[in-house]
């Protein structure tokens, strides 16, 4: 049997060309190493109907799997529904983070014939032997399943405990150059499932309680098992020079990480960066960080103010503490990265403001800034609802330009001129700190200033008249002058 994989990898003002589906890969080499063919349609442009039908015409698969989070979802809408319309016969299913969380809505979908909920390797095994051989398909366990107007919801199996059992991600699935220049010479790669955490926007809570075996949600691979993929990696790729691992949080089980530090140092010596929550962060987290050769840390800062970070997002530790641990780590040499998102519920000017500061005090190398999105079934998407501030209607496919949340405290232009903007204004409170502007009063100036409903206007007008002329002008000098410091985007 043959699987088609499509990715609607399109995030509206981001370029995600060269984005590794780890997801993916584990399918296509789960089912590769079992007899079946892959391949995969990235779609990471706007592509129109006549092209991506003779592209799937032309791959002729006889099972087309999508693979999609909620800002994508509407995009395999579209996508289904002209597989529909072409008359095409392919077997049509549904993953993701999206299905796992709400398959009713997948299921809904005109010409989805199965929602996957769970993980997908064994579910989408079974459905391939069970369509090879002409068997009954609708009670495959984690697959919801549309057939002649019924559908049978199916029960999850249990998580797969042993990850060793897995085949290796495949990488050819997607284009090779995506490993070399374009992706900095990094290779991902994932040593872990799961999160034991339970912060109310991701969704790492909502997915663990699908699965029997719930209290099985944290897993590891072993040591040698991820060795011994780093290995021919390196092999296979050698144009990459350096690791980023994937996992929610690597530093989780100590015991393994430090069997896993003495053998990366000594057979792989690839220098990598990884995921942390700050609550790990300590004296023997950081050396072991250091000796197995972690360069650069990532850290959920999210948001600055605490009431927010603890109330609303459910991630309980001070400022203080939080700037304690960037501190330890950075004297220890290590690149700093932070996750923050804005837009959350309830969230006003000043809570922004707040982050940015702390982000400044914290002196981070590089950031992330995304606009909350509320997935179904968590915590945050339980508040949000509750409070009458999802726009169910309104498309959004964008964690950068737009927001699907409407609430009292803060416009939709605010949450936008706070993202653009974030690094910038990161840049002068960071200044202000360390005294670049004179005294350090000058802080309340800035608050003032920016929390301004005037400023903020001006600095949207301002951003749409420079992503206008960036989108016009040919001069290369004056283009990079606009990314850098007024973050105009070229899409």
């Amino acid at each position: 049997m043959k699987i088609t994989f499509i990715f609607p990898n399109i995030f509206e003002g981001m370029d995600k060309s060269s984005f590794y589906h780890m997801g993916i890969g584990y399918l296509s080499a789960f089912l590769k190493k079992n007899g079946h063919q892959t391949s995969l349609m990235n779609i990471y442009k706007k592509t129109n109907r006549e092209a991506f039908i003779a592209k799937l015409k032309e791959e002729n698969p006889d099972i087309i799997g999508f693979s999609a989070v909620t800002p994508q979802i509407h995009n395999v809408i579209t996508m289904a529904k002209w597989i529909k319309g072409e008359g095409i016969k392919s077997f049509v299913v549904c993953g993701g983070i999206h299905a796992t969380l709400d398959p009713q809505s997948v299921i809904d979908i005109e010409g989805i014939d199965a929602a996957c909920c769970g993980e997908g390797e064994y579910p989408l095994f079974d459905l391939c032997e069970a369509l090879k051989s002409g068997r009954d398909y609708s009670k495959i366990r984690n697959l919801w399943v549309k057939r002649n107007g019924d559908i049978s919801r199916n029960q999850n199996r249990p998580l797969i405990e042993d990850l060793d059992t897995l085949p290796f991600v495949d990488r050819e699935l997607f284009d090779r150059n995506d490993f070399s220049e374009e992706r900095q010479a990094q290779m991902q790669l994932a040593a872990s499932r799961g999160c034991p955490y339970n912060c109310t926007y991701c969704s790492n809570h909502a997915i663990k309680s699908v699965y029997p075996n719930k209290n099985k949600y944290v897993r590891f691979r072993s040591a040698d098992n991820l060795i011994k993929e780093e290995l021919e990696l390196k092999a296979e790729y050698p144009q990459i020079q350096h690791y980023a691992f994937e996992d929610d949080i690597l530093y989780l089980d100590k015991e393994w990480y430090r069997e896993f530090s003495e053998k990366h140092r000594k057979f792989v010596g690839m220098p990598f960066h990884s995921n942390i929550h700050p609550a790990l962060i300590n004296d023997d987290s950081l050396y072991y960080l250091k000796y197995a050769g972690c360069t650069k840390i990532q850290i959920g800062l999210e948001s600055g103010n605490e009431y927010i970070r603890k109330n609303i997002l459910n991630r309980s530790m001070s400022n203080e503490k939080f700037i304690k641990s960037v501190n330890q780590a950075k004297k220890m040499g290590f690149e700093i990265f932070t996750f923050n998102l804005i837009g959350i519920p309830d969230e006003k000017p000043s809570d922004i403001l707040d982050t940015i500061k702390l982000n400044a005090r914290i002196d981070q190398d590089s950031t992330q800034v995304s606009i909350l999105y509320p997935f179904p079934k968590t915590e945050i998407y339980n508040y949000a609802k509750s409070r009458n501030y999802i726009s169910e209607k309104k498309l959004v496919d964008s964690i950068i330009d737009d927001t699907k949340l409407e609430f009292p405290s803060l416009s939709r232009v605010q949450i936008l001129v706070y993202r653009r903007y974030f690094v910038f204004f990161v840049r002068l409170y960071r200044k202000i700190y360390n005294g670049s502007f004179g005294l350090k009063k000058l802080e309340k100036a800035a608050d003032w200033i920016l929390s301004s409903i005037i400023t903020v206007y001006l600095l949207h007008l301002v951003f749409l008249i420079s992503r206008f002329v960036y989108r016009k002008m040919d001069n290369h000098l004056l283009k990079n002058f606009l990314r850098k410091y007024l973050y105009t985007f070229s899409k």
